[in-house]
């Protein structure tokens, strides 16, 4: 969200708190509480000059050149998306902060994470988001998680800037300090001190707590950065039970996450449980009913032979890929090799229907 990284933030000082349904937000720890008058303005490129923030991290970032490209097939996956927004919406009292949807690889966790990040920065409720992806630098790393996230919650609510410059300053060796400390500084404990304050308390009692999505957090390759963030998450939230922030966490099931998320602090949400076949078949349907009017060989031979590809076949097919989106995607992307003649060249019938049968036999 680099992009949206610009110009001076002034920010306001009411101070409140949050009614029946949040109770009263923990005094604001020593080094933030201080003169609550108006802090001074920021600057904000300057503060990004110091977080040095990675530029392609969150969901706004150029999916082409910044895997996973991924995102929800028009009319899929609205179960689990009004799932997720269901619980992030629902007051702290009845649910968890932390919520982990996990699942096998091509299972679609990356596009869900997406829809969401959008759905709640339309809502002006996303703090920020942040897609791990292996292989990738920074993004496969632990090492500007914090300052990236910083970055984020400052220009998403410029009521908690000045308390991050501030732990910036008064903290040189900060940046250098561990992920934990980072994390603590710069995004909980600024965040904190802003839900403190009136547009932050009027949003989370009439429309609800404010959203980190963080994605494919398995693709990190420094684990145990992974679980002293996972534990220190959590061990935050159980102090301030009542902060109206929640986090949507994505990955595979592996040990050093799974062992650390499972607990009645988390809820779990197991995305095979939500692999409708009729988002396959959804999605199968309108991908064959666009390349029928796209390809002029196919029409031709549906003329000619009837009805392509049979009922029979599209349903074994959908029966076959059992939820997966990247083996329903691949379908549309032959990379088999098939014997040359007249007919078997992409984007023919005879192409599609090798592939097909290739696919239904796997």
């Amino acid at each position: 969200m680099i992009q949206h990284y610009h110009g001076t933030i002034t920010v306001s000082a009411e101070n409140a708190n949050f009614g029946n349904n949040y109770g009263t937000l923990n005094q604001v720890s020593d080094r933030f509480a201080g003169n609550q008058q108006r802090p001074e303005p920021i600057d904000q490129p300057n503060l990004i000059r110091h977080l040095r923030p990675i530029p392609d991290a969150s969901h706004t970032r150029d999916r082409k050149t910044s895997p996973p490209n991924s995102a929800c097939f028009p009319g899929t996956r609205t179960d689990v998306i009004r799932r997720i927004v269901s619980w992030a919406d629902s007051t702290l009292l009845w649910n968890t902060h932390v919520l982990w949807l996990y699942g096998f690889v091509g299972c679609g966790k990356s596009a869900i994470a997406l829809a969401i990040a959008i759905k709640f920065e339309q809502r002006n409720r996303l703090v920020a988001s942040f897609f791990f992806f292996r292989s990738t630098g920074d993004r496969s790393k632990m090492t500007k998680f914090a300052t990236t996230l910083a970055c984020q919650l400052a220009a998403a609510i410029p009521e908690a800037a000045p308390f991050i410059e501030k732990a910036v300053k008064v903290e040189p060796g900060l940046l250098e300090s561990s992920l934990v400390a980072q994390l603590r500084r710069l995004v909980y404990e600024p965040f904190k001190a802003a839900a403190r304050r009136g547009r932050l308390v009027k949003t989370a009692l009439l429309k609800g707590p404010f959203l980190i999505v963080i994605d494919g957090l398995d693709e990190c390759d420094d684990r145990q950065d992974v679980r002293a963030f996972i534990d220190d998450m959590l061990e935050f939230f159980r102090k301030n039970p009542l902060l109206p922030l929640r986090f949507l966490i994505t990955s595979r099931v592996e040990q050093h996450i799974q062992g650390h998320l499972k607990n009645g602090q988390v809820r779990l949400e197991n995305l095979i449980n939500h692999c409708s076949r009729d988002d396959i078949d959804t999605f199968m349907r309108t991908c064959f009913e666009a390349e029928k009017k796209r390809n002029p060989i196919i029409n031709a031979y549906i003329q000619k032979h009837g009805e392509w590809p049979t009922k029979k076949d599209k349903d074994q097919l959908v029966d076959h890929i059992g939820g997966s989106f990247i083996f329903a995607s691949a379908l549309f992307r032959p990379r088999y090799p098939l014997r040359k003649n007249a007919l078997s060249v992409p984007g023919s019938p005879s192409f599609f229907q090798h592939h097909i049968n290739f696919c239904i036999t796997l």
